[in-house]
């Protein structure tokens, strides 16, 4: 199954193995109005209501190994790259690396081994989790800056150093299109490139874009 949705307010996810009790200012969220969620894959925290995200889900067999693993996440990375490239977009995958050491900074403080890039820039944010008999593999792909700072609701010392990396590692998809390109424009191309890999996608029934709040390349 593969699912491409956005937010209808800014929100937080945090990571399956996240304390958000240590990581975030739940009470400040909380008077702000924003929802916090835990997503059930990994990673760190990620500020939504700017982006497009992903989830893909598959089958597999039990006692799946790491390798194998790493081979469905690359699959994966694959088929977002190609729709990437069909939106004029040249983005590659790092190749799996031995894992950089963590920064105390949100998910696109840095860039992490498998994850896609463009200009050196984190384009697609993703994480995946196996389950005793299937793979999940969720991202976050940022249309443009968020209206809401996410280190607002970090509990972070340096925040201004923070800033500063996440903004020297963060691609917007709104720099790489034509500032028309609508979102439902952009899901359409991603669909395609899965149906090429993968085989048909049945279309969701209804709008789903219908309530997007915001026409991203349409200011």
């Amino acid at each position: 199954m593969v699912r491409f949705f956005t937010w209808d307010k800014p929100s937080i996810s945090f990571g399956c193995n996240q304390n958000p009790q240590k990581r975030l200012d739940l009470a400040l969220c909380r008077d702000d109005g924003i929802p916090v969620v835990r997503r059930p894959t990994g990673g760190r925290e990620l500020m939504h209501g700017h982006d497009i995200c992903y989830c893909v889900t598959m089958p597999v067999s039990s006692g799946i190994s790491g390798i194998s693993a790493k081979v469905n996440f690359g699959e994966v990375n694959d088929v977002l790259v190609l729709g990437l490239k069909k939106l004029g977009i040249a983005a590659e995958w790092s190749n799996f690396a031995k894992r950089p050491k963590t920064t105390f900074g949100p998910c696109f403080a840095q860039i992490d081994s498998g994850e896609i890039v463009v200009d050196g820039r984190k384009l697609v944010a993703s994480a995946q989790r196996v389950y005793p008999r299937s793979i999940i593999q969720q991202g976050s792909i940022p249309l443009d800056v968020p209206e809401i700072e996410l280190l607002k609701y970090l509990r972070l010392g340096d925040k201004l150093l923070v800033a500063r990396r996440t903004g020297e590692m963060t691609a917007y998809l709104k720099d790489h299109l034509d500032g028309t390109t609508k979102v439902a424009s952009i899901v359409d191309v991603f669909r395609e490139a899965f149906e090429e890999n993968f085989g048909r996608c049945s279309r969701s029934v209804g709008g789903v874009y219908d309530d997007f709040r915001k026409e991203y390349f349409a200011k």
